[in-house]
């Protein structure tokens, strides 16, 4: 079957061996894989009429339902982690974000149909990071079957019994809390036969003397999780702006599957899983959001023959002049090489940084890098990749 037809599209409002050794130092290792992404966002057209207006979040930073068709990874209706605890529940519950740090949301974009449901490693799940104000980080992963192996799961359901934490039954699900003293946080546990939550709180840093600690905040999150397995899958959450950034797309929607696969026009497995960064706040010349996308391949991204990312990374500018200005910055220095053909509005240039090539190149106001990480090679051999898919990028447009 032709690879295309592996991938169900959602509607749009606009135009190995068993790894059970390796499981330990997963758990602990999944909050330092959600923070590894650069920042990213979701935006609607101004005129846009939004139904059901979020509460405030962090400065200019909102969350919003989505209200299409579920994603679905075979026949399975797949949960995002964002939409099982959001940035309005912390807010009721008095727990500010961070103002510096990004939130970060991995999740399937789109459907992927059975034939294409290969199963992946328990590290690409779904989860959802939220930096908080006290230094710490609060983390949501969803594990479900057939995206995680069920012999995978059924490990990771175990974890709360090999720390001492005590089983508790609600609902016919299974809880357990508990302090995880390789992760430094407070972990909660709720699972049934073919999905867990993973919720883990940070505690290295000292949480502030107003009743609220972490295990009082793992307590508290409790229904919200226990509500979210019950009830199933309510779509994924939106990341977007306000004024003025209101028109801008989500990185994940501009850098869709047409610009991976013109990096990629060989690459096995349907460009699926997007893990998008959202800053809550704006520093000039600063990525204010990113998304990286990568293809469904056995393993996931364990494996590295197979497994491929492309990475686009937004910095918004106050205006297309104020954004051109930003652009020949960016396109100085010793380790430039122009890009054949240009893209965008201004110069498109190759930019060398360490041992690596990344494109940069304007479109309206914003300056947009895209790389393909891991991979290396020459700047004719990197912007063989990354050209082509910046010219899909300028197609789609970076505004609603």
């Amino acid at each position: 079957m032709d690879e295309q037809h592996l991938w169900a599209p959602r509607p749009r409002t606009a135009p190995r061996p068993s790894r059970w050794g390796q499981f330990v130092g997963l758990a602990a290792g999944l909050l330092a894989t959600a923070l590894l992404a650069a920042s990213c966002w979701f935006g609607f057209h101004a005129g846009h009429q939004r139904p059901d207006r979020p509460s405030a979040g962090v400065g200019i930073l909102r969350q919003m339902g989505h209200g299409h068709s579920l994603p679905t990874f075979g026949s399975t209706e797949l949960h995002d982690a964002c939409a099982v605890i959001k940035i309005q529940d912390l807010n009721g519950l008095g727990v500010p974000l961070s103002e510096n740090e990004p939130v970060v949301q991995q999740r399937v974009d789109g459907s992927v149909l059975p034939e294409a449901a290969i199963t992946q490693s328990p590290a690409d799940a779904a989860h959802c990071s939220y930096p908080l104000a006290n230094g710490n980080t609060l983390t949501v992963t969803v594990h479900q079957t057939p995206f995680t192996a069920a012999a995978d799961l059924d490990f990771l359901k175990q974890a709360g019994y090999r720390a001492g934490a005590t089983l508790k039954t609600e609902s016919d699900l299974s809880l357990a809390q508990w302090h995880d003293k390789q992760s430094d946080a407070q972990r909660l546990n709720a699972w049934k036969q073919d999905i867990l939550i993973d919720v883990s709180i940070g505690t290295s840093k000292p949480w502030p003397a107003n009743g609220m600690d972490a295990p009082t905040l793992a307590t508290k999150l409790e229904p919200l999780v226990t509500t979210a397995i019950i009830t199933g899958p309510i779509g994924h959450t939106e990341h977007f702006y306000e004024d003025p950034f209101s028109r801008l797309r989500d990185p994940c929607e501009s850098a869709n599957y047409a610009a991976f696969d013109r990096a990629f026009p060989s690459h096995a497995g349907v460009s699926s899983i997007v893990r998008g960064t959202y800053h809550p706040t704006r520093s000039q010349s600063d990525v204010l959001m990113s998304c990286r996308r990568s293809n469904i391949v056995r393993g996931g991204s364990l494996n590295e023959v197979e497994h491929r990312e492309l990475l686009v990374e937004f910095s918004v500018a106050d205006s297309p002049q104020a954004a051109r200005a930003e652009n020949a910055r960016f396109c100085s220095g010793s380790e430039v090489v122009d890009a054949t053909p240009s893209a965008g509005h201004a110069r498109s240039c190759l930019v060398k940084s360490g041992t690596d090539w990344a494109l940069w190149f304007q479109l309206d106001q914003v300056n947009i890098r895209v790389s393909t990480p891991g991979l290396g090679g020459t700047a004719e051999e990197v912007g063989d990749r990354v050209v082509p898919a910046a010219l899909a990028i300028v197609e789609f447009g970076v505004n609603h």
